[in-house]
């Protein structure tokens, strides 16, 4: 695998994972199960949104001649993408464990809101600057651009 297609699997892991994630949060809050209407994206926005963006942003830079070299530190590619993939089941976790149940005082869902989704996002912001460290290290691993034994480039090439 090279450096690109590990960088291309790993970013698009997180748009497959999180695309799903922000439609269900937009259709709970057009449907109006949130009171106030921006409980939903203010718990997941911080927690996605910046991760996201950098794996979207990679998809505008030009291919280089690193990202054409063989992958040589797997794990960290490993890491990174199994990491990735935890922190967004958490997100899932939280969010579909809600109830449907919205009969009461307090109801279940507000409840569920200030005592599970609200704190959560504290210990989601930790797991996520541990996988932004991760995926840091991967994106940002210094990369020879030439294969050990290969013939140097071409100044030209």
């Amino acid at each position: 695998m090279r450096v690109g297609q590990a960088r291309a699997v790993l970013s698009t892991t997180w748009v497959v994972l999180a695309l799903p994630l922000i439609a269900m949060v937009f259709l709970q809050t057009v449907h109006g199960t949130y009171e106030p209407w921006d409980v939903g994206f203010s718990w997941l926005s911080p927690l996605v949104i910046p991760i996201l963006s950098l794996m979207i942003a990679t998809w505008s830079v030009a291919e280089t001649r690193r990202d054409r070299v063989t992958l040589k530190n797997k794990h960290v590619f490993f890491l990174s993408l199994l990491a990735s993939v935890f922190y967004l089941a958490l997100l899932y976790v939280v969010l579909l464990s809600m109830p449907l149940d919205n009969v009461g005082q307090p109801s279940p869902l507000e409840k569920y809101v200030e005592t599970v989704m609200r704190p959560s996002s504290w210990y989601l912001g930790a797991i996520q600057a541990l996988v932004v460290v991760i995926v840091g290290k991967f994106y940002l691993e210094d990369i020879p651009e030439e294969e050990p034994g290969a013939p140097p480039a071409r100044p030209d090439a």
